[in-house]
């Protein structure tokens, strides 16, 4: 076997990894007008209503005020047929 003596350039190549946003960053975008309005959302809240904003599913709840400030999420009230 001949070990060739031309230098050699590596090859690098870019894996771009393309992952589905977190659940707090599909609510978060929304959010920072509710801050600003004085009206937060507690902070359990908030990853309740993020995880169900983030798998698309509507959210049943007794506290559907809280909730509704929450944009791109959907809650009803179990109370209420």
């Amino acid at each position: 076997m001949r070990m060739s003596t031309e230098p050699t350039i590596p090859i690098w190549t870019m894996t771009i990894e393309v992952r589905p946003k977190t659940p707090v960053e599909v609510v978060l975008p929304g959010l920072a007008d509710r801050l600003q309005a004085g009206t937060p959302i507690s902070a359990y809240d908030l990853l309740i209503a993020a995880q169900a904003a983030r798998r698309n599913i509507t959210l049943l709840t007794a506290n559907v005020r809280e909730f509704s400030r929450v944009p791109c999420l959907h809650c009803r009230n179990w109370n209420k047929p």
